[in-house]
């Protein structure tokens, strides 16, 4: 065998032994690296289209990758089922839902999103789950531009539905005609008269309005400065009656201390102290005053008699 020949049956040996080491590797590649990776689940997809998920997308959630996508298929007409492995730890929770979300704008891969129902997770995903899945689409703009433009699609169309543009143009067509009235009022040489009659009115009206208000300015004055006097009168009158309600105290003061006084006098008389206590109280001074009044009245009947007779008789001096 020639060395060409030869060179040529090596080369392409060994070009079938790398073809053959290919295939076992993508063969057997998965069950050789199966003891080492973590425990997963299998967890099944329904949607109605998965446009750029393959096997091996990545499975999102909350941004980190718990698994990949082993294969799609058509299930029937309008469900198509994606099958996933889930790692088991750490666990999901159980009320999930699937977007299918596209990773760009250029390239035809996708991922699949997982997201809690109402953002508060509850339960726990279990193996051979099903979930459904929607498709998203492009998202180049936020969702809030989306709601917005529904929104304004509504509203539009309730204006349209309202007939707001013919009411519109009806009350244009009010407000023209009214136009036309007031021009023709306006216009109108008696309409004319009136309003300057009753804009002088209005002025003379203006001025008596001022002249009641400088009165009530006035007025206002005056009633401030009664009400000042008025406030030193009953400052003075409080003086005057403080000063009354001390002398009228000093007054009671005296009285009390005066029947203080009569209390003690009337008590020593009681006791027969002092001379009106010992008149008053000893029957002898009363006995002596009466026999003394008694010669006395004796002595003054004496005088009368006398001074009778000395005008009946006449007075005799017997002079020595």
């Amino acid at each position: 065998m020639s060395p060409y020949r030869r060179n040529l049956l090596v080369g392409v040996t060994v070009l079938g032994a790398l073809a053959v080491l290919g295939w076992m590797i993508l063969q057997f590649g998965g069950s050789l690296a199966a003891p080492f990776a973590p425990s997963q689940i299998h967890v099944r997809l329904i949607a109605d289209r998965t446009d750029g998920l393959s096997d091996g997308s990545a499975v999102l959630y909350r941004g980190v990758a718990v698994g990949r996508v082993d294969g799609a298929y058509l299930h029937d007409e309008n469900q198509v089922y994606v099958e996933m492995s889930i790692n088991k730890i750490p666990s999901l929770p159980g009320n999930l839902k699937a977007i299918i979300h596209p990773n760009g704008l250029i390239g035809g891969g996708s991922s699949v999103v997982l997201e809690a129902e109402g953002n508060k997770p509850e339960g726990e995903l279990k193996d051979k789950s099903e979930l459904a899945a929607e498709y998203s689409g492009l998202d180049l703009l936020p969702p809030q531009f989306a709601e917005l433009a529904t929104e304004l699609t509504q509203a539009v169309t309730q204006f349209r539905q309202s007939n707001v543009i013919n009411d519109a143009d009806a009350t244009i067509k009010r407000i023209s005609v009214l136009s036309d009235s007031l021009q023709k009022i306006a216009g109108d040489t008696g309409t004319q008269g009136d309003l300057k009659a009753a804009i002088e009115n209005l002025r003379h009206i203006t001025e008596d309005v001022k002249r009641f208000s400088k009165t009530l300015d006035q007025l206002g004055d005056n009633a401030n400065s009664t009400i000042t006097q008025a406030h030193a009168t009953i400052a003075k009158a409080g003086s005057a009656v403080d000063t009354l309600s001390h002398q009228i105290g000093d007054r009671l003061q005296q009285a009390s201390t005066l029947i203080d006084q009569l209390n003690a006098i009337a008590d020593k008389v009681n006791k027969g102290q002092g001379t009106a206590g010992q008149l008053v109280n000893d029957p002898r001074l009363y006995q002596s005053l009466v026999d003394t009044i008694q010669e006395v009245d004796a002595t003054v009947q004496d005088l009368k008699r006398l001074v009778e007779q000395w005008e009946q008789e006449g007075v005799s001096l017997h002079l020595k």
